[in-house]
């Protein structure tokens, strides 16, 4: 996936605020991830947590415009 399909063909530089908007989805996400893990082992969803880590993941490499 390429930055122009993610953003339907427009430039982080024509967003205003996109490195805040990336690094606040980001800190969203840890936080989220945090909340998820308190759940004692047995009851934890991991596939909510993958999805949730994957998504991070994601914003890290919009954020650093590897993708």
């Amino acid at each position: 996936m390429k930055q122009t399909e993610y953003l339907y063909g427009v430039s982080l530089d024509e967003i205003p605020n996109a490195d805040e908007h990336f690094k606040a989805k980001i800190k969203a996400g840890e936080k989220l991830v945090r909340e998820l893990l308190e759940a004692p082992y047995p009851e934890r969803d991991f596939t909510r947590i993958d999805d949730v880590l994957k998504a991070i993941e994601f914003n890290r490499k919009m954020l650093n415009r590897e993708i």
